[in-house]
């Protein structure tokens, strides 16, 4: 049942191996914790991989399964996970990265990394992370569909270029496919039927990636039943079991309301943001009525805000409304929203005394003010608010 939506990779099958022979065999027996042509492949992964003098520093000694982003199994001593995904800080609130265009020109800078084929050997892989590095253009790697153990897979930010191999599809185990890019991939999809032969999957994120040629997106999508959370750059439509859904910078035009009119009652997260969507937003809040989470900044957006609170749902926490057209002043009955905790109203309330609607905001309820510690009220851009709260 898809509850989110995020998206997935395409993967390419590869033959496996078998065994790792007498001398493996031997070296598990003894007791030394790390299968050595395991160790062997990861040094050699290593060597083709940035190094900014942090990630690899643990990387010496005869156990690899004590490296720092490398985790075997406990029985097997087989290495099952590898973590080499550059650091980098997300947003608490939103799980996105601070600034994307920070992230382009960090990764620019980098330099560059390869897949070397060495990872192929890791044939007991179940987690593999390789975000946040210059891979310079390359493809996808065919090698990655021979992992077909795997559970996680992360190529986002990747800078990965051309068509997703749709061979990913026989990674049947794939529980989370992340290939998005916020703009530094030029990855794309001319079909998602690989997509819908991974059964397992519930959280897939391709919102970088171009999907203009992928028509019987929605069929094959709506098809994955355990499908959660799904990002991607895309329209919308009947996603019966949707939770989540995220389609930002996605160059969406229209109105909205008939676009997310079959979309999940059951929904509780929508993030629409750095669109050109247009619409009435009480309309919309009306339509949702369990929603959490709404975010739809910077779009074309409009309505009364007494509307707008009368029809919102009582389960909302969250409120983004950045830079659309809103008008009128904030209402009395804004203090049934007692489940809300950010509110940002920053350049919407065009023509109001903005500081009298703080005060006001402030005014309404006591329960108001003994949220003022937690909420974040944001009704101009920081500058303009300055020069209010000095006047």
């Amino acid at each position: 049942m898809l509850t989110a939506v995020i998206m997935s990779f395409g993967v390419i099958s590869c033959c496996l191996g078998h065994g790792e022979g007498d001398h493996d065999d031997r070296l598990r027996a003894e007791g030394k914790g790390c299968i050595e042509s395991e160790r062997r492949a990861l040094l050699d992964i290593r060597s083709d991989m940035y190094d900014s003098g942090e990630i690899f520093s643990t990387w010496i000694g005869e156990d690899c399964c004590r490296w720092r982003g490398v985790a075997c199994d406990n029985t097997t001593s087989h290495v099952i996970k590898l973590d080499l995904h550059y650091p980098y800080t997300r947003h608490s609130y939103t799980d996105y990265w601070d600034d994307d265009d920070d992230i382009y020109f960090m990764l620019k800078e980098m330099g560059a990394s390869k897949v070397n084929p060495a990872l192929r050997d890791l044939k007991h892989l179940k987690y593999l992370d390789l975000s946040m590095n210059n891979f310079f253009g390359s493809h996808i790697p065919h090698m990655i569909a021979s992992l077909v153990h795997l559970e996680y897979l992360n190529l986002s930010n990747g800078m990965f270029d051309g068509l997703i191999p749709p061979q990913l599809g026989n990674l049947s185990n794939l529980h989370y496919l992340d290939l998005g890019g916020c703009g530094v991939n030029d990855l794309r999809a001319d079909d998602l039927d690989w997509l819908s032969r991974i059964p397992s999957l519930k959280y897939v994120d391709m919102s970088s990636v171009n999907l203009s040629k992928a028509t019987n997106w929605l069929h094959q999508v709506n098809s994955i039943p355990s499908l959660e959370v799904l990002r991607l750059s895309f329209t919308l439509g009947a996603l019966s079991n949707l939770k989540e859904l995220y389609l930002l910078d996605d160059r969406l035009e229209g109105e909205i309301f008939g676009m997310i009119m079959n979309v999940s009652s059951r929904l509780k997260h929508l993030d629409l943001s750095w669109n050109s969507l247009s619409g009435d937003i009480g309309q919309i809040l009306r339509s949702l009525g369990s929603l959490e989470y709404l975010a739809l900044d910077y779009n074309n957006f409009n309505g009364d805000i007494r509307e707008m609170v009368k029809n919102a749902p009582s389960s909302l926490q969250y409120l983004s409304l950045r830079f659309n057209h809103i008008t009128g002043e904030i209402p009395q009955n804004v203090k049934n929203l007692t489940n809300l905790e950010y509110l940002n109203l920053s350049l919407i309330l065009q023509g109001n005394n903005i500081s009298r609607q703080i005060l006001k905001l402030l005014e309404i309820s006591p329960i108001w003010n003994t949220w003022i510690s937690r909420i974040i009220i944001l009704l101009e851009l920081y500058q303009r608010l300055l020069v209010i709260l000095s006047t």
